[in-house]
């Protein structure tokens, strides 16, 4: 797995991301259901990062080289809150609004979101020793279901 292969899943993901965000800006539902799940990812995103130690985090999914393994807060339940968190605040937004542009979006942020956990799971296998432990007994993405 190389570094390159890496960088096209964060840019598709970004890309993913943007698609949303401008068809969203465009048609402001309202307040509903959608805000507390997007506070809900807002809160988890702030958790998981009051968890790092600065300069700990990275957008890509190759480990920076001087890491430790984080099992403590949100890593508890789940392997990565970050992505988790990524796909309420903008699975919320899609709840808000509903297009085909959107939904174009989430998919692909999904898609860029599943790559990014295999590799980082792999390189996570091969630095840490005791990961795949940790991986029986915690879940991706949603505590005791995925």
């Amino acid at each position: 797995m190389t570094h390159q292969t890496g960088l096209s899943w964060v840019f598709l993901q970004f890309a993913s991301i943007s698609l949303q965000l401008v068809d969203f800006s465009r048609h402001w539902p309202g307040f509903g259901v959608w805000v507390l799940i997007f506070l809900g990812g807002i809160a988890l995103i702030s958790w998981t990062l009051c968890v790092h130690k600065p300069g700990e985090f990275s957008i890509r999914p190759v480990p920076k080289k001087e890491i430790h393994l984080i099992t403590s807060g949100p890593y508890r339940w789940i392997r990565h809150p970050m992505y988790a968190s990524s796909l309420l605040v903008m699975g919320s937004f899609l709840m808000g609004h509903f297009s085909l542009l959107a939904f174009s979006g989430f998919i692909g942020l999904v898609l860029a979101l599943v790559h990014k956990m295999k590799i980082e799971e792999l390189f996570l296998s091969e630095t840490f020793p005791n990961y795949r432990d940790y991986m029986r007994i915690s879940s991706r993405l949603v505590p005791g279901i995925y």
